[in-house]
This record gives structure tokens, C-alpha cells and sequence, in this order.
């Protein structure tokens, strides 16, 4: 089936999950949904964490106490950067990306992302050194269905054709987010530029598998230290990845830049105005949320 067709027919949201979407839905009708979302962090954290931990009343309380304290911490010491880094895409999207633009988008991007991974750390640490056993047990069942639904996404054991075509899909998600409706050129143009991105499924599907492994390995020995360098090492330097990391190969990293920028060239002035207007609203959520907070 062709992406573009295959685009209108994603199985929709069911369940608790779908109930939640509603809510926030219904909740951001009055107001911006980028502010509520980040002004609504620490709850929304919370129920994350309890679903995937199984957290009992006393561990919610002090990991919503934690994540309240770290965000209120963000607001003054790290908005300011995801605020200009929005900015500056703004100004670079106006006239179509270069190739230099784009590396200080991705030198930002890298950035902001170690900042929030690093802020994100000692809070995680924090409440899995309170687990008990039935509750690792909860969580290494929950990781296991996520591990499935990693495979199936990006198409584990499937022909390199057909996750050729789950890579395209992904990249229309996120265009379609930013730019709305994608053209039917554009499908065909991303299902191209999908087969141009090298496919590291087998090689992110087993360090997966191994960081996993490691981290079960050091939660039950419940040092804090070594759980932290672990964590450090797989979620913010992905160390071992090499050419699979699209953080830290600069050889990826060329071969996705050059992906964007012939995507870039495709998009016409309505797509143009919408990725600006996207970025610029997200861009005032965010300072209103920082402004109201003081």
C-alpha cells in the first residue's frame, strides 16, 4: 500500500489512553496546549511513572514533590535556551534552511537534550532506589510490552522494504505535525529519502536489549552510583551506538542533514507559514508558561 494512502488508515487511540487524550484535548480548548502540557508536568510525570513503576501513594508523593521542585528549577535556569533554539528556527525557516543553519539547529537540539536528560536523571534514580521487588518485577513486565511495540514500529525481523516504508511513515508523522497535510509528491519524495537514511534497526533493537539487561542488573543491587552511570551513558551518550546514534555519529548526522534540507525545498508557502507559525506559537507557550511562573 502507498504511504500516502496508508497515512489516513493508522489505527486510532483506545482504552484509558484514549480517555486521557480526550481530557488533555478538552482541557487545552480554553488555552494553549504546549503551556498546559508544561505547566501540567508534574502530574503528567506522575501518572506516567505510576503506570510503569506501579507507584503506592507515598512514592507518588515524592516523585510529583521532586519533578514539581526540578521543573520550577528548568523555568529559571533552562527555558530561556528551548525559547531561543525555537527562535532561531523561526528565523531560519523563513527563507528555507542551509546546510550551516541546520548545524546550529542540531548543535542546539543536542544541547537542550542533554540538559533535559541530565535535570531528568537524579529524579529517576531517585524513585527506582525505592522500589520493591514486586515492583521491579511490574516494571520489567511493562518494559517488555514496550520492547514489542519498539519492534513492531520499526520493524524487527520485516524485509528491509518494509521498514523502508515504517521509516517513511514516521517522518510523515512528524512532518504532518509541523507542516499539516503533506502533497502526494511529498509522500513519494519521503518513501525516497526514507531508503537514503541507513537502517540501524538490528543494531538500536540489540543495545536495547543489552542496556536493558544492565539496568535490571544494577537495580537490584541498588547502587545508586552505578545505576546513574549506566543511565548516563545510555540515555545521554549512547555510548556503543556508534554510526546508529543520530545524537553522536557526525556521519549520520551529515546523511540526515542532507534528508532535511531536500525535504525542506519541497515544502510551498502554506507548508512554509505553517512549520513558522507552529514553531512561533510553541515559542510564546513557552514564554508564557516562564512569565507566569516568574
Amino acid at each position: 500500500m502507498h504511504l500516502a494512502s496508508r497515512s489516513h488508515n493508522r489505527p486510532k487511540l483506545t482504552g484509558p489512553r484514549a480517555a486521557f487524550a480526550a481530557c488533555l484535548i478538552a482541557l487545552a480548548a480554553s488555552c494553549s496546549f504546549i503551556q498546559l502540557a508544561y505547566d501540567n508536568l508534574g502530574w503528567l510525570a506522575t501518572y506516567y511513572a505510576s503506570d510503569l513503576l506501579d507507584l503506592d501513594r507515598d512514592q507518588k508523593a515524592r516523585f510529583r514533590a521532586s519533578v514539581d521542585a526540578a521543573l520550577a528549577t528548568h523555568r529559571r535556569e533552562g527555558m530561556r535556551e528551548i525559547i531561543t533554539a525555537l527562535a532561531t528556527a523561526e528565523r531560519f525557516a523563513a527563507d528555507g534552511f542551509t546546510g550551516p543553519e541546520l548545524d546550529v539547529l542540531q548543535a542546539q537540539a543536542i544541547a537542550l537534550y542533554e540538559d533535559i536528560a541530565k535535570r531528568s536523571l537524579p529524579l529517576v534514580i531517585d524513585v527506582l532506589m525505592t522500589l520493591k521487588p514486586s515492583q521491579i518485577e511490574h516494571l520489567r513486565s511493562e518494559i517488555e510490552e514496550r520492547n514489542t511495540e519498539f519492534a513492531e514500529r520499526l520493524g524487527f525481523n520485516e524485509p528491509s522494504e518494509t521498514r523502508v516504508e515504517l521509516r517513511a511513515e514516521r517522518m510523515a508523522e512528524r512532518l504532518n505535525f509541523w507542516v499539516d497535510e503533506l502533497r502526494p509528491e511529498q509522500y513519494v519524495l519521503l518513501e525516497k529519502l526514507a531508503a537514503e537514511i541507513p537502517d540501524f534497526v538490528d543494531v538500536w533493537h540489540d543495545y536495547r536489549q543489552s542496556q536493558q539487561v544492565r539496568f535490571f542488573r544494577l537495580l537490584e543491587t541498588r547502587d545508586a552510583a552505578k545505576l546513574t552511570a549506566q543511565l548516563e551513558e545510555w540515555w545521554v551518550r549512547q555510548s556503543g551506538l556508534g554510526r546508529a546514534s543520530y545524537l553522536r555519529s557526525p556521519e549520520t548526522q551529515v546523511i540526515l542533514k542532507r534528508v532535511l534540507l531536500k525535504l525542506d525545498a519541497s515544502f510551498d508557502k502554506a507548508q512554509r507559514e505553517r512549520l513558522i507559525w507552529r514553531l512561533g506559537s510553541i515559542r510564546e507557550d513557552l514564554e508564557s508558561s516562564m512569565n507566569e511562573q516568574g
